[in-house]
Order: C-alpha cells, then structure tokens, then sequence
C-alpha cells in the first residue's frame, strides 16, 4: 500500500500536519515535504513522491484570501488550482467527497490560484479575484497538483487564510 504525499510550504505547516497525524491518522502512512513557497520546488517534492509510490498528493498551508468575504482562519478546499500559466489543475472527485463528509459545513470549496510570485497587495488580489474567481492564493499547490496530473495520482489542496484580500 502506498502513502499520502503531503506538500507544506512553509516548516511550521508541516510541524502542524505532523502533529495531526500523530493523533489522528489510525496508522495512515504520511510523508511530509517542505518546498519553501516555490511551486518548482513543490512539484519536484510531489514528483518524487509519486515515483516513490504515493497514492494521493495533497497540498496543506496557509494562504492569502482574494474574496473579500474570507477572513484569517477560514478554511478553503480547492476544487481546483489555477496556476500563473492558465493551466487548470481540478482535485480528485473522491477526495473532495471525504473531505466534504468529514470538515465543517463553513469549510469553503471553491478555486485556488497559484502564484509564482508573492501577491503584496490589495490591488493584486483583486485583480485575480475578477479575472479568475479564485478565492485564495498560494505559491506551492500548483506545482504540486501539476507533478500530481503528470503522475496520474490523486490531488487535493487544504487552505486556511492568513491574510485577507
């Protein structure tokens, strides 16, 4: 049986997911890579664990809101990751069903954007906000949901806003 591949961005997000395994996972086997907020870096991690047998991909962190409604804390399922290029990456159907049955009902499924450069400032997110409808941005899910399509696994990314549009 594989494992679940799981991509953070940041150290401390992966001290979180690690915590959380720890305590919840009924023995479910995780690795755990950080790619430093680079999307290149995140799709080499995601695409080493797919050669190595990973049977999902999932992108966990925080990330910037770009729907004025959304406020720190709040937490985003991404239906699917829109990367800087317009490539389209959609989440796996039977992934976004668990999830669905298993986070609150104020959980928000909706479109991610990844971003290959930090977005620092208001008039950037709006911007993505009207061209693409996504409702939060990262720097890591894109390249990982990208190593995903190419590997044919699983992908889903998990997002808690850290700082509103």
């Amino acid at each position: 049986m594989g494992f679940i591949g799981v991509i953070c961005g940041l150290k401390s997000e992966a001290e979180a997911v690690s915590a959380s395994v720890d305590k919840n996972t009924a023995g479910a086997k995780i690795r755990i890579g950080v790619s430093g907020a680079n999307a290149a870096r995140a799709e080499e991690i995601a695409t080493k664990f797919c050669n190595d047998g990973a049977s999902a991909i999932i992108s966990v962190g925080v990330s910037g809101g770009l729907d004025p409604a959304l406020k720190p804390g709040d937490l985003i399922i991404g239906e699917t990751v829109i990367a800087d290029d317009g490539s389209v990456y959609s989440a796996d159907k039977y992934l976004l069903s668990v999830i669905r049955e298993q986070f609150p009902e104020d959980s928000m499924f909706a479109p991610l954007f990844g971003a290959d450069e930090i977005i620092d400032s208001a008039l950037k997110k709006s911007v993505l906000f009207s061209n693409h409808r996504a409702v939060a941005v990262d720097m890591e899910s894109h390249g990982a949901a990208r190593a995903a399509a190419h590997a044919g696994a699983p992908f889903i990314a998990i997002r808690a806003i850290a700082d509103p549009a």
